[in-house]
């Protein structure tokens, strides 16, 4: 669980602002699930998505609109995320 991205995204909704999605991923996500990393000990098969590079020339949308199915996915993570972590923290009683 990240909670500056769940902060970042709530305010986003909350002021019924926009943010810009890519359109390919342009990261590799190093030093995940290592024994030297500092906040994922466990690998995660969601966090290791293959990275491409930017195709030129850009092509940009004639439209600035929501995209419905990335909000849709976004919302169904924070939330597992969330349930998850109450999980853990509630195991015990």
């Amino acid at each position: 669980l990240n909670p500056w991205g769940v902060f970042y995204y709530y305010s986003l909704r909350l002021q019924n602002q926009l943010s810009v999605y890519p359109s390919v991923n342009l990261v590799t996500n190093i030093g995940l699930g290592s024994e030297n990393a500092t906040h994922t000990s466990k690998k995660n098969k969601k966090l290791y998505v293959a990275h491409e590079n930017i195709r030129f020339p850009l092509s940009h949308p004639a439209f600035v609109m929501c995209n419905k199915e990335i909000n849709r996915k976004s919302i169904k993570h924070i939330f597992f995320s969330y349930k998850r972590l109450l999980r853990f923290f509630l195991k015990d009683f």
